[in-house]
């Protein structure tokens, strides 16, 4: 079957992308576990609470160096927790963790659905509101 345009390119190794967490920090190791998968990262969990995220395909190691960028220059700036890196590399980023709970349609009262719409509303107009230097290419409306 031939390859399609998002299939990685590297296997979910836990221990080979471990040693490649050494190599970037001169440190030990972390012991790395499988935690979940995305379209274009795998995302593995490494003690105290850290996760680590690593480009599926060469091809997006660029990507996640500008969410590194774009992630450092928002940290502190809004008024929701976003991970707040604390280490990268050339085709992966680690930080904590968040707080909270994922949530359910179904499992909303209406005040918490008020609770939430606010939050995120506040949220979305304080992102809009900051302009960063040049994090990427901009988008082309259609």
């Amino acid at each position: 079957m031939p390859r399609l345009p998002w299939d990685p390119d590297r296997p979910l190794d836990p221990d080979a992308l471990a040693r490649r967490v050494a190599r970037a920090t001169g440190g030990p190791a972390p012991r790395l576990r499988a935690f979940d998968v995305g379209w274009d990262n795998w995302v593995l969990a490494g003690p105290r609470g850290i996760l680590y995220r690593f480009a599926k395909r060469a091809a997006e190691e660029a990507n996640l160096r500008r969410e590194t960028r774009l992630l450092k220059f928002l940290a502190g700036k809004l008024p929701l927790p976003i991970p707040r890196i604390e280490l990268a590399g050339k085709d992966f980023q680690a930080y904590r963790r968040l707080r909270g709970r994922m949530l359910v349609d179904n499992a909303l009262s209406p005040r918490l659905v008020r609770t939430v719409s606010c939050e995120l509303s506040g949220f979305l107009n304080a992102l809009h509101a900051l302009r960063p230097g040049r994090p990427g290419p901009r988008l082309r409306r259609r």
